[in-house]
């Protein structure tokens, strides 16, 4: 599905199924379809591109194929409404502002094999209430969970590979009291945290 294929004016289905002959999906193919409430994903699709998705504003849930091993930047961003996604077990990294403004979604399951969480991933997913980080992450960068207002429990692996904090990670996460860091981690930004 070639990039930028569907526009606002084109997208008024609030369900759609992609053929199982689709290897990907380009970027912001389906941006600002503001009726589209699910997709269907085959498991033929190995790349998702930046945008695909962004600002969706009814698209409540997303699976993800096994084969796609990245969350490009801003895939979900500003799709209010989505309340749950399953990444697939191949993702190694989640991109530049993927899900920020997702203002429904409460939890996220990341899968063992994510390595990278890049800035403003899940800044301003004001719902989303925990999150655990698999043994394998080795980066959380800037801002990745800043403003998440309800965000009040974050849990390390018990052998965490987490190398770097980046700054202001957590910051304005008020309901985030205590945060236990893992050991071995070589670099934490001095304003990662703001705690009440």
């Amino acid at each position: 599905i070639g990039s930028g294929l569907v526009d606002s004016e084109m997208c008024i289905r609030d369900s759609i199924v992609v053929g199982n002959n689709v290897r990907s999906i380009g970027d912001e193919a389906f941006y600002n379809c503001p009726d589209l409430e699910t997709i269907v994903i085959p498991e033929s699709v190995t790349y998702i591109g930046s945008g695909a998705f962004s600002s969706c504003l009814s698209l409540k849930e997303i699976t993800f194929p096994e084969n796609v091993v990245s969350v490009g930047a801003n895939t979900f961003s500003y799709c209010r409404a989505l309340e749950k996604v399953v990444l697939g077990d191949s993702v190694t990294q989640i991109g530049e502002a993927a899900f920020v403004g997702c203002n429904s979604l409460k939890s996220i399951d990341l899968p063992e094999s994510l390595l990278v969480i890049y800035n403003h991933a899940f800044s301003e997913c004001s719902a989303l209430e925990s999150i655990t980080f698999g043994s394998q992450l080795i980066l959380l960068d800037e801002r990745a969970f800043y403003r998440c207002g309800n965000l009040s429990e974050i849990k390390f692996a018990e052998k965490s590979s987490l190398v770097q904090i980046a700054s202001y990670v957590f910051a304005e996460c008020p309901k985030l009291t205590q945060v236990v860091l893992p050991e071995g981690l070589v670099s934490v930004s001095y304003t990662h945290l703001t705690l009440p």
